[in-house]
């Protein structure tokens, strides 16, 4: 790959059609103005429009369960609490603890030793707890430390407990369950005001992996600078003096020109066609799809997955993936129309 100094080769191979289908995926992954609120709603424990949360409360997140239940991706959840961190100064992000443990024999010993392993490495009162907690399968066992209160031990000393264990080198401990774990350094005055200014900021974040995509375009495309050159000032770095040109790319050849002609001349993706939209429609009409989120109904037209259009099994519905050759934008405003809401409403 050139890092031993020595003359490399780089091939670059596209499909100008491709460009349509990542466009869709930049936008897919993009929550709607309605999810961000909801995630907010969730992380300050808001019942009746009042959070449960004061300055100085610690709250613990499972961020995979709250992507999962609020429709949309863990690492949008992860990026939106981010930004609350950082943009906004209204949390702290401290140390992340894990809810739970998978235990196995080092040694291929069966389970129904795991108790005595543990009693003679661990304290009595905590061995006495693990013992009772211990949720034993086939090959392995589960510890779920939020049953924990039940048994008069706290967390650091089965936190402990798990560490004796694998310095034993009897045990093999596997964490699993993580919690993020976040300080409220301030409220906010407003939750509705909040999703409004992160919604804008997603928005721009969409605006600029577009742009990045058309970065990649106008790669391809150029005919007027060597590529070689352009990549090599995208890195940060400047040909030496003796650096020469050697690859195809600029000098007028025709096999540059053709593949520059190739996608700079690539279709745009079509108006939404009205027999598909019909079957969309109809199903909406029918309650097969959902119509309290355009962006979720968007994405079923599209072809894209989330959890609330696997969960409510669409991914068989004729109506998935009908539309993939239609851009999103189009698709969208055709969504909002038929649900009656704009994607920005919270």
């Amino acid at each position: 790959a050139g890092r031993d100094g020595l003359p490399s080769e780089c091939r670059l191979l596209y499909c100008p059609s491709d460009m349509d289908i990542l466009e869709n995926f930049a936008r897919c992954d993009s929550p709607s103005a309605r999810s961000i609120r909801k995630v907010l709603e969730d992380f300050y424990w808001v019942k009746d429009g009042v959070s449960s949360l004061r300055v100085g409360s610690i709250r613990e997140v499972a961020q995979a369960a709250m992507a999962k239940e609020n429709d949309l991706q863990e690492n949008v959840v992860r990026m939106l609490l981010a930004f609350i961190d950082i943009y906004h100064g209204l949390i702290e992000t401290l140390t992340p603890k894990y809810s739970s443990y998978r235990l196995q024999s080092a040694r291929g010993l069966p389970l129904s030793t795991f108790r005595d392993t543990i009693f003679r490495l661990v304290p009595a009162n905590v061995a006495q707890a693990l013992s009772s907690m211990l949720v034993l399968k086939q090959t392995w066992a589960h510890l779920d430390l939020d049953q924990r209160t039940t048994h008069g031990v706290s967390r650091d000393e089965l936190v402990q407990a798990m560490r004796h264990l694998e310095d034993s080198g009897e045990v093999k401990v596997f964490a699993a369950g993580v919690l993020q774990v976040f300080k409220i350094t301030a409220m906010p005055e407003s939750i509705n005001d909040l999703a409004r200014a992160e919604t804008i900021r997603f928005k721009e974040r969409e605006a600029r992996e577009m742009g990045r995509l058309n970065q990649v375009v106008q790669f391809i495309t150029t005919t007027t600078e060597c590529q070689s050159l352009i990549l090599m000032k995208h890195f940060g770095e400047q040909p030496g003096k003796d650096w020469i040109c050697t690859c195809e790319c600029y000098k007028g050849g025709t096999k540059a020109k053709k593949g520059a002609v190739a996608m700079s001349q690539r279709g745009k993706m079509s108006a939404v066609p009205a027999a598909a939209w019909a079957v969309i429609a109809d199903a909406v009409a029918s309650g097969t799809l959902p119509s309290d989120d355009p962006r979720l109904l968007t994405r079923v037209a599209i072809g894209t997955k989330s959890p609330r259009i696997t969960k409510l099994r669409l991914l068989s519905h004729p109506a998935f993936g009908s539309l993939q050759t239609c851009s999103f934008e189009s698709v969208l405003t055709c969504c909002e129309k038929l649900c009656g809401r704009k994607d920005s409403d919270l």
